[in-house]
């Protein structure tokens, strides 16, 4: 037993060095080929690293506790008189003790404790495969799937021998890590097949992350199935003299990995849960033969369940038997029976539905519209679309086409007074995105007639637009030929794709986007706020000429006016002041002496209206008369009368 019991510690030390040598090779890799789907290989090496430490450690405590049984016995044989120590033994068996306590206390702990590291881990994952806005571009995939591949083979042959070993007396507990590694070596085996797929001409850019997925799934799965069942293990019961399974031990990986077969695997685990022999009782019996029959008739049925077929709306169908179409005219919706898988097959496809291509641009799925990511470049605008600004990316790929443009006519003069030599083209990069919309009119020209017929309607656009592109003046297209260019476009697309036959109709494809490229966008909105400020100032020029002239032509309008009405008035005062002199010569002649007297009192009258007068009327008297014609400060009272008199 004790040679057993150091081969097999020498065989899970090894196991345990190997963990450690693949989980560091799969985070390598992780990081060199930048796939998904050996992140949840490198977690399942972490598990699988821990399962093997544990048993490792406790074949090292069991050989010691041998050990030390082994030492006690001879001592005794050796000593047999000797009464010293025996009611002392059980304090002086330290690897037992130290045994016990590792089996029954560390162990459980630590392996709750490693299934929930890495349960945690892969919720970590989890969500940040959530959160990604863009798939990683997989490096040299061909190439980390060679090794990949390797490293399944290693890892089921290194399984398979653990499990063999396993079957030896003493060798009990190398079967859970046998087990881990086939599960890593599945883990392994699902990452080759991604990274072959991904370096493959297959368009399934998804697969690895799909992969990845469904690895993370199993591994969580596991993680938390460890921890159930050490949990489960403190209540189980127990039948006498019965074998000890491993704590750390999958019941799911064990139903592939204990010899016997899954049913015998199955009863041996019924068994050894309930603490009684239900594999021996007749219901069990009877539930095992009848197993077999129901489970073929189940896949009987399943097989003849591919006979039927449906056709839903907005859908047609092709129906093939071995291969061959039996009729060019498509299947409306509805349910068809077909012969059974593989045998024959009715292909669907959405005719009545109208399609969308992106021309131009790559589309931006939801959630890295809506998510974005915190490390998101600069120049990194709004992905739905919504706000198109022309230095800042609206989808998240954008191709840049190759524009004409007229050359100024100044430049060119110059240039070619200058150099005897042709002026060379003036080009522009254009950013065009274009969503093309169409449906299918010819379901069979659609369906065989080409391998990949959106590809091929997609790569007609794109050819076009580029065509039409270097026939059109850049600032034309950017401004006034839009929907001229996508009639013209979409007639073109139309026609080439008839010609193919490729059994499409162009509903709509139309202008979406038509701005600079993202990097010079910035400049180009320098220059457009340059025309747009310029075109102000013109205007607003225009708006003070229009001012000035018209406020001109009204002070000229005003002067003309005054003047008309100043002429007008000194020739009309001017013959009423002759006509008054010639009436006043007649009123003279008529009376010589009134008339002087009646001017100088009409004087008095009108000239002095505001003045005081005084009238002498004593003459040749011997009164002093004197006058104060000094003006008063103020009116006394005994003035108001005189000034009533006057």
């Amino acid at each position: 037993m004790g040679n057993q019991l150091v081969r097999s510690e020498r065989l899970a030390w090894a196991v345990f060095g190997g963990g450690l040598v693949l989980t560091a090779v799969s985070a390598a890799l992780s990081l060199a080929a930048k796939s998904l789907s050996l992140t949840p290989v490198m977690l399942g090496n972490c598990l699988f690293t821990a399962v093997a430490l544990l048993t490792a450690v406790r074949y090292r405590l069991a050989r010691r506790e041998e050990a030390e049984a082994l030492n006690l016995r001879i001592y005794r044989e050796e000593h047999p008189g000797s009464e010293l120590f025996e009611d002392s033994d059980e304090a002086l068996k330290m690897a037992s003790r130290a045994f016990k306590t590792y089996e029954k206390g560390a162990m459980p702990v630590l392996a709750i404790c490693a299934g929930a590291g890495v349960l945690a881990a892969g919720i970590l994952v989890w969500r940040n495969w959530s959160g990604m806005p863009t798939l990683p571009v997989l490096v040299n995939p061909g190439r980390y799937g060679i090794l990949t591949g390797v490293l399944f083979v290693v890892t089921f042959l290194a399984g398979s021998f653990c499990v063999g070993a396993s079957r030896d007396e003493g060798g009990r507990w190398l079967r859970p890590p046998g087990a881990w590694l086939f599960f890593t070596g599945t883990l392994w085996l699902l990452a080759t097949i991604a990274l072959f797929i991904a370096a493959s001409s297959l368009t399934w850019p998804r697969i690895d992350r799909q992969l990845g997925i469904a690895a993370l799934i199993a591994l969580l799965a596991l993680a938390a199935e460890l921890m159930i069942g050490v949990i489960i293990e403190f209540y189980r019961p127990r039948r006498v003299n019965e074998e000890e399974r491993p704590i750390i031990e999958s019941r799911l990986l064990a139903l592939l990995t204990e010899p016997g077969g899954i049913a015998r695997n199955v009863a041996a685990a019924l068994d050894y849960q309930f603490g009684f022999k239900i594999s021996e009782r007749a219901f069990y019996g009877f539930i095992q033969r009848s197993l077999l029959p129901l489970g073929l008739l189940l896949c009987g049925a399943l097989w003849l369940s591919t006979c039927f077929a449906v056709v839903d709306t907005e859908e047609n169908g092709i129906r093939e038997w071995f291969g061959n179409v039996t009729n060019k005219e498509p299947l409306p919706p509805g349910l068809y029976a077909k012969l059974p898988w593989p045998f024959g097959k009715i292909y669907t496809f959405p005719v009545q539905r109208v399609q969308t291509l992106a021309v131009g641009y790559a589309e931006t799925d939801d959630n890295e519209a809506s998510g974005g990511s915190e490390s998101a470049p600069d120049d990194m605008g709004d992905l739905t679309g919504r706000v198109i600004i022309w230095d800042k990316a609206h989808t998240k790929e954008e191709v840049n086409f190759v524009v004409a443009s007229r050359p100024d006519q100044t430049y060119a003069d110059t240039f070619a007074s200058a150099v005897q030599e042709r002026i060379p083209v003036s080009t522009y990069f254009l950013s065009v995105s274009m969503p093309l919309f169409f449906k299918v009119n010819n379901l069979f020209d659609y369906a065989y007639r080409h391998a990949d017929p959106n590809q091929a309607l997609m790569e007609l656009a794109h050819e076009e637009l580029t065509r039409y592109c270097a026939q059109v003046d850049f600032y034309d297209l950017l401004t006034k030929k839009r929907h001229e260019a996508g009639r013209v476009i979409s007639q073109r697309v139309q026609e080439r794709a008839d010609a193919l036959r490729l059994g499409v109709e162009i509903v709509f494809f139309g202008l979406h986007g038509v701005h600079p490229p993202v990097k010079v966008g910035g400049a180009f909105n320098e220059v457009v706020s340059a025309s747009e400020e310029m075109h102000t100032i013109i205007l607003r020029a225009e708006t003070d000429a229009v001012s000035a002239v018209a406020r001109a032509e009204g002070d000229a309008a005003t002067i003309l006016s005054e003047a008309a009405s100043y002429t007008y008035d000194r020739r009309q005062v001017a013959n009423a002041e002759a006509d008054r002199f010639a009436q006043q010569l007649t009123a003279y002649h008529a009376s010589p002496a009134l008339f002087p007297l009646h001017s100088f009192l009409d004087v008095l009258e009108t000239e002095t209206a505001d003045r005081r007068k005084y009238i002498v009327t004593v003459k040749g008297g011997r009164e002093t008369i004197v006058l104060n014609l000094e003006e008063k400060a103020r009116t006394d009272l005994l003035d108001i009368n005189l000034e009533r008199e006057d």
